[in-house]
């Protein structure tokens, strides 16, 4: 008779969601061990069987994503950090966003965090509710039906990798914030894991009144943006025509909307301008500017180190390049944001207006008096 290979034997009673995974790992870090698992519901054994087969049909599926992140994560190495930084955001602030809801923020995170919260403290709500037995504590007064303990296991393990990967996955790997993708991702999974459970009558009324009155709540403060797009994206056109071809643009913005600072992207579309504040090409997406060939841009005469300011800088080896356009969004707010107002009184000696929408949501200014500026050596 051939020699067991195994040095022990264990013997696991319960193929609950205690027993199961406790035995899977034991077996997975200790080869040299015999695990048995042995249930009385041959359902519980077939159904972690069937689980197995599933995820090792989504490891499998995933090999050439993963391999495709792999390869533009090593790429990203050669590429120099102050162009495209791996950077964390920091884990309190990964949580705020969670807290806030920052997936579902359309326009303004200020007007819209009510509703936000409202929902997320319904979200923890149900989620005490499934991890505290109310129905032992109180028994008779809470009824509840039994749930697959495989299927709940499963989307456990599921939703603490994905909350994992939200706090701790670097947060500028491929196109900007990783961690919002992931934390969609992440509250998917757990809506799944909350609607797979079964929960009294009553709770779930509750729960759909609550998220009625949010998503109304948000609706309404929504409609409030909404019903200026049309007007804000005809001052965009009537803007957009008083820029010339071949243009250097620099914005400016007053807007609290958080939404509102990338509508300059849209200034003169059809025609081939350069906008140096265009959040594609800045380093946080795939798309970055050729620093090397890209001069640095000052405006009027003023580079950034006279002007109190910071913006993208190109070779300063290059002859420096004057700003075409300076565009200031939201201008009739202008007087509430220091910044932008010394930015502008500082402007005035080289640039006039070119264009202001009557409501003032659109000024755009064009470079006027460009004389030498003798410490860069233009002429």
């Amino acid at each position: 008779m051939a020699k067991e290979k195994f040095t022990k034997r264990i013997l696991c009673i319960g193929a609950g969601y205690v027993g199961g995974p406790t035995m899977a790992m034991i077996a997975a870090k200790c080869p040299q061990y015999k695990v048995t698992v042995v249930d009385i519901n041959e359902d519980k054994i077939n159904s972690w069987k069937t689980l197995a087969k599933k995820y090792l049909i989504i490891l499998a599926s995933a090999i050439p994503a993963i391999f495709l992140w792999l390869q533009y994560y090593f790429y990203l190495k050669t590429i120099p950090e102050n162009i495209t930084p791996v950077a964390y955001n920091p884990i309190s602030g990964l949580l705020t966003d969670l807290y806030s809801l920052r997936i579902l923020i359309g326009f303004h995170h200020g007007l819209e965090s009510g509703s936000n919260t409202l929902l997320f403290y319904l979200l923890v709500a149900l989620s005490l509710l499934i991890i505290i037995p109310l129905h032992r504590i109180f028994p008779g007064r809470f009824t509840w039906q039994k749930v697959n303990s495989a299927e709940r296991s499963k989307w456990t393990f599921i939703l603490l990798v994905l909350f994992g990967l939200t706090l701790f996955f670097p947060d500028k790997l491929v196109t900007a914030s990783m961690s919002v993708r992931l934390s969609i991702l992440f509250f998917f999974g757990l809506i799944i894991w909350i609607s797979i459970q079964a929960f009294p009558k009553k709770v779930i009324i509750i729960a759909l009144f609550v998220i009625f009155a949010a998503f109304t709540w948000h609706r309404v403060i929504i409609y409030r943006f909404h019903k200026n797009l049309n007007t804000e994206i005809a001052d965009l056109e009537d803007a957009g025509k008083f820029i010339k071809p071949q243009s250097i643009i620099f914005p400016l913005n007053c807007s609290e909307n958080w939404l509102q600072p990338h509508f300059h992207c849209y200034l003169g579309v059809d025609k081939p301008i350069i906008d140096v504040w265009n959040p594609q090409a800045n380093g946080i997406m795939p798309l970055i500017w050729n620093y090397e060939k890209m001069p640095d841009i000052i405006l009027g005469e003023l580079n950034k180190q006279a002007f109190g300011a910071h913006w993208v800088s190109g070779n300063d080896k290059l002859t420096p390049v004057p700003a075409d356009y300076i565009f200031i969004w939201r201008s009739q707010k202008m007087d509430k944001d220091e910044g932008v107002t010394s930015m502008y009184e500082k402007l005035i000696p080289y640039y006039e207006q070119t264009f202001r929408s009557e409501n003032g949501n659109a000024l755009l200014l064009q470079l006027e008096n460009f004389s030498v500026f003798s410490s860069r050596g233009l002429r």
